[in-house]
């Protein structure tokens, strides 16, 4: 697992703007703790395949749509007041601020990942999509990654609704069917 440190300072400093001082302590030492399980999880570029090319890394800036910042304010809003709680035992409250940066981290992806139901559309989804397309159509391959299983779940409904060629591999994926890239 891939958890880039700066998003996670990030969301912690937005959330700390209105916080108490309680919060944005147990908040430092959780980043703390990610930083040092995460530091040592992450892959280098020399062990990568030499038979791969080499990577390219685009980043891009998307903005979300009125309603998807909507539900996100929303959720930062509830995050406030279920981590301002002071009945909360400090070692509990350490895991319901990791629970609730993932949960807001989750709304970044797609507000489906939160509400199941919703019709709430995905500026993100969007970008990618066109993205894609442009890829798919001058024949390039991609590599796709995302720490949510369901994120990856509702990029492949779209592919196969598109009729998008892709191979899928998650954790749970058997080292037997991996199929050659």
């Amino acid at each position: 697992m891939d958890i880039k440190s700066r998003e996670l300072y990030i969301n912690f400093q937005h959330i700390k703007c209105r916080s108490s001082p309680k919060f944005f302590t147990i908040a430092k030492r959780a980043l703390s703790v990610c930083n040092k399980t995460c530091s040592a999880a992450r892959d280098t570029a020399s062990e990568a395949p030499p038979e791969l090319p080499p990577r390219t890394e685009i980043t891009l800036h998307v903005k979300q749509s009125k309603e998807e910042a909507a539900l996100y304010e929303a959720l930062h809003q509830k995050v406030l007041e279920r981590i301002q709680d002071e009945s909360l035992p400090l070692e509990q409250c350490r895991f319901q601020v990791l629970t609730e940066v993932t949960r807001l981290r989750q709304a970044c992806c797609h507000s489906k990942l939160i509400i199941p139901d919703t019709d709430i559309g995905n500026a993100k989804l969007k970008v990618f999509c066109e993205i894609l397309i442009d890829l798919w159509k001058n024949r390039h391959k991609a590599l796709l990654f995302s720490q949510f299983v369901k994120h990856l779940t509702l990029i492949r409904d779209y592919l196969d609704a598109e009729g998008i060629h892709y191979q899928y591999l998650d954790g749970a994926t058997p080292i037997t069917s991996v199929p050659p890239l």
